[in-house]
């Protein structure tokens, strides 16, 4: 009751099947529950936190100050995905403290080095196409992109920026951009875009380091790599990040992988992973789309 404005602290550990994870508050002891927000709104089906990542989550401002206040955890599992079914995986948290909300804070949310907003027009505006590996020809012709979303998550207001710096194989510094700034409100959510875009000159792995700051803060940094090839143009980095058993008794399916062509080349082959429980003399066809 001493303090206006407060929030909750704690580890999640949390994927989504088609199960919401919400924090609902009370003031009248857990008489009435009025206030609902849900914790992991960006993460979609099939997806999963680190095991260790770390929410705060601000209390509405008609809660703090209160006297009698009671938090309910919630885990719901009815929510219909497309209408058609439900279920669960899973959600754990532990080392919850109730603080009182820092000034100043951000939370770098999302980073995305093949750009939402700003891509090539070939793409559409609402997801980024991250790759791995991608040859050089490709992105010179669509030269990486930076963005962010990043989050208020403190009690005033901050002129907020986005930051990149990209650096080679062995450890140096070869690009650096910033966005331009932006006057966030607590608990307002930005998409910024870096000013500049980056074209390597010669193949070999980059790392992309992206974070938030204002005159009183800086977020966490996000880093991811991407390897510039000769020829090479994957998205999984060799890993095994979807995929079915062959020859099943379920029947065929089909999966596809979404490739960016900016700039004309020649294909010479398509390989694929193949799970340890295919059945022996399953049959395999690699067919090639265009998506217009």
């Amino acid at each position: 009751s001493m303090y206006s404005d407060v929030s909750i602290l704690f580890h999640s550990f949390y994927r989504e099947y088609t199960g919401i994870a919400k924090i609902a508050f009370s003031i009248d002891g857990g008489v009435t529950f009025t206030d609902t927000i849900e914790v992991h709104p960006d993460i979609e089906v099939n997806e999963v936190t680190a095991n260790d990542y770390q929410v705060m989550i601000r209390m509405p401002f008609n809660i703090a100050g209160n006297p009698n206040v009671k938090i309910q955890f919630i885990y719901d599992g009815t929510i219909l995905y497309n209408t058609s079914y439900n279920g669960y995986y899973f959600w754990m948290i532990d080392d919850m403290k109730i603080v009182e909300t820092p000034d100043n804070k951000l939370s770098l949310l999302e980073a995305e080095i093949g750009g939402w907003f700003s891509s090539s027009p070939t793409t559409t505006l609402d997801y980024g196409m991250e790759y791995t590996y991608i040859p050089l020809k490709q992105i010179i012709a669509d030269p990486y992109t930076f963005e962010g979303v990043v989050l208020n998550s403190g009690a005033l207001n901050q002129n907020t920026q986005l930051n990149v710096e990209v650096f080679d194989g062995i450890g140096s510094s070869v690009f650096t951009t910033t966005s331009t700034n932006s006057l966030m409100m607590p608990q307002d959510t930005i998409t910024f875009i870096g000013n500049s875009t980056f074209t390597p000159s010669n193949v070999g792995q980059y790392y992309f380091q992206t974070w938030a700051s204002s005159l009183d803060t800086l977020s966490d940094t996000i880093v991811k790599s991407s390897i510039v090839t000769d020829s090479v143009y994957a998205r999984d980095d060799n890993n095994d990040y979807a995929g079915r058993d062959l020859g099943r008794d379920c029947g065929s399916m089909t999966m596809g992988t979404y490739f960016d062509i900016y700039a004309d080349d020649n294909l010479s082959s398509i390989s694929v992973y193949i799970r340890s429980g295919s059945d022996i003399g399953a049959e395999i066809v690699a067919m090639l789309y265009e998506i217009d």
